[in-house]
């Protein structure tokens, strides 16, 4: 694994990955409506969660990255770790992998709601559409990691 500087606490990291299944957990019995409104707060306010309600709400990523975490000898919550497992080793269960994308064009929400952004492959030209949830500071170019259709994290080309 590569080192990464760490930009947020591992909490907040793991929060912005798995928060896009946040209404399908919720729509399929997995989370409560208390739940569902604490994750959107949190990520609404930039408040770092508790790894406890991560692992309520997040219990199949929880146990997948604590396996990883073993495999590989180390802390499940070691923020490398879990940055590397997020961009390289999730498949959701609707199958949702976290893909890595060059954004081609943002488009601005004309009532005022989030960005919009196309997105290519990497490594091909399969366009898709991602929503900018969480306000990134984005240019046309830059790479970015998209899980469910959020723009989740700006990473390094």
């Amino acid at each position: 694994m590569n080192a990464i500087k760490e930009k947020m606490a591992v909490e907040m990291l793991f929060l912005l990955y798995a928060f896009p299944c946040t209404d399908i957990r919720f729509n399929i019995g997995k989370i409560t409506s208390e739940q569902k409104d604490e994750l959107t707060r949190l990520v609404s306010e930039k408040i770092v969660p508790s790894r406890e309600l991560l692992i309520a709400c997040f219990p199949d990523a929880f146990h997948k990255i604590e396996r990883f975490a073993k495999a590989r000898d180390c802390d499940p919550w070691d923020h490398e770790l879990v940055s590397f497992y997020w961009r390289y080793h999730h498949v959701g269960d609707e199958n949702t992998p976290v893909s890595h994308r060059e954004v081609v064009n943002i488009i601005e929400n004309p009532r005022g709601g989030k960005q919009i952004i196309v997105a290519k492959e990497i490594l091909g030209n399969k366009d898709l559409f991602a929503v900018n949830e969480y306000d990134l500071l984005l240019e046309q170019g830059d790479h970015i990691t998209v899980h469910a259709f959020f723009a989740v994290e700006k990473i390094a080309k």
